[in-house]
C-alpha cells in the first residue's frame, strides 16, 4: 500500500492504539475509561478515516498509518509530539488513577515519538502532583 495518509490520520492511528492499550493495561475498562474513548474517539472518526471497515474490522489502511506514524510523528516539532502525550495522560486518568503499567505504556509511547525523558518529565510531575486537568 503506497498510499499516503494525512497527518492528522497518523496522529490519530497511533494515540488511539497507544489509548487503548493504556486503558486496558489494567485488565479493566471502567465506564468512564470508555467514556473518554468514546469522547475523544467516536467510532464514525474511525470509519471516515478508512480504519475501520462495514463489518467494524480495522482495515489495512490502519495498519499501514500504525506503521507511517512510527516513521513520521517521531519527526513533529516537539510541542505537536508533546501534544499527542498530553492526550495519552488524559487517558490514563480517565479514572482517577495513574497507576504503574498506564505509567509504563505512555514513557514507552514516548519514547517512540522521540520524546527524551526530561521533555515529559514536566507532565509526570503534574500528574503526580495531582495538577493535571481533566479532559
Amino acid at each position: 500500500m503506497d498510499e499516503d495518509v494525512p497527518l492528522d490520520q497518523l496522529k490519530l492511528a497511533f494515540s488511539y492504539h497507544v489509548v487503548n492499550q493504556i486503558l486496558g493495561s489494567d485488565g479493566e475498562v471502567v465506564p468512564s475509561e470508555a467514556g473518554f474513548l468514546a469522547r475523544t474517539y467516536p467510532p464514525t472518526l474511525l470509519e471516515q478515516s478508512g480504519f475501520v471497515g462495514e463489518d467494524g474490522r480495522f482495515t489495512e489502511r490502519w495498519q499501514h498509518a500504525l506503521g507511517e506514524a512510527l516513521l513520521e510523528l517521531p519527526t513533529l516539532e516537539i510541542a505537536e509530539r508533546i501534544a499527542i502525550v498530553d492526550t495519552l495522560f488524559h487517558a490514563a486518568l480517565a479514572d482517577e488513577r495513574f497507576d504503574v503499567a498506564e505509567a509504563g505504556v505512555v514513557l514507552r509511547a514516548a519514547r517512540l515519538l522521540g520524546i527524551r525523558e526530561e521533555q515529559v518529565a514536566p507532565l509526570v510531575a503534574r500528574v503526580r502532583a495531582g495538577r493535571y486537568d481533566q479532559a
